[in-house]
């Protein structure tokens, strides 16, 4: 097994009969003694740094972002949320826009650091919801290592298919994503990318949007140990795909109890 993906998995498959104060120093150490254990956990999570932008009144200046237009919480309100509801990890995964590597690597990555201090049972990783070039959404979770920042920028920076300003249309091509693929794969400790709500494009029973089977086949066989899977909800399950004074219903006090609020939707 990749030493990535063995890591990763050491902080996902934990014991379910521990709290995650307990974990070793080293989580892949687990993977030693056959101490192993399931810890549920969520890869998709947007904080207030899941920006959205206003566009700039002169020609050639970048959308300025706008921090908690659409995520709305701090990544430690998130972690704590993460606690109180039993999981034992989290990914970090603000979406990207105009120059949101430089968010991520000025203003994301130093609050993950606070919350990882402040919320310390809750392996927590630093990621994106990256812009998949040629594609849709994918939650890209870095290793937690000395230089998972410096990788992030690099990657979203570089390939992000929005992260570009001027905008950049040759970045939203199939060829961009191999090529991301290989740099990742390239890496001492490469991330996981795991494909978002493929089926959100879809408009018909076996036809598909901005993702198919043949690209998944592509990518896994670019960076077996990268690219591993897909997320299978569409998102927005909050929300009706057109909302009517007929569909929109206040939630139960049960439910809005064992769902709150706080959630973070997938974008």
């Amino acid at each position: 097994m990749h030493n990535s993906t063995k890591y990763l998995s050491a902080c996902i498959l934990l014991a379910a009969t521990a709290g995650c104060a307990s974990l070793p120093a080293d989580p892949a150490a687990l993977f030693d003694n056959g101490d192993r254990r399931w810890l549920a956990g969520d890869h998709h999570i947007h904080s207030e740094f899941s920006a959205d932008y206003v566009e700039g009144t002169e020609p050639g200046v970048a959308p300025t972002p706008v921090f908690g237009a659409d995520g709305r919480y701090s990544i430690t309100t998130n972690a704590l949320k993460a606690r109180e509801h039993g999981l034992g990890w989290m990914v970090s995964t603000d979406h990207g826009g105009p120059q949101h590597a430089k968010i991520n690597h000025d203003h994301a990555w130093p609050a993950l650091q606070q919350a990882r201090r402040e919320v310390p049972e809750v392996v927590q990783f630093f990621g994106m919801e990256f812009d998949t070039p040629g594609g849709d959404h994918s939650s890209l979770i870095m290793p937690h290592t000395h230089d998972e920042r410096a990788h992030l920028h690099v990657i979203e920076s570089r390939w992000s298919q929005r992260d570009a300003w001027p905008r950049d249309p040759a970045r939203d091509a199939e060829p961009k994503i191999l090529e991301a693929l290989r740099h990742m794969g390239q890496l001492d400790a490469p991330p996981v990318l795991i494909a978002n709500h493929p089926s959100r494009s879809a408009t018909a029973v076996g036809v598909y949007g901005k993702y198919a089977p043949a690209e998944f086949r592509d990518w896994n066989d670019t960076a077996p140990h990268v690219a591993v899977g897909m997320e299978g909800a569409p998102g927005h399950q909050a929300a009706t795909s057109t909302p009517t004074a007929a569909t929109i219903r206040p939630a139960p006090a049960a439910a809005t109890r064992t769902h709150p609020r706080w959630a973070a939707s997938t974008r």
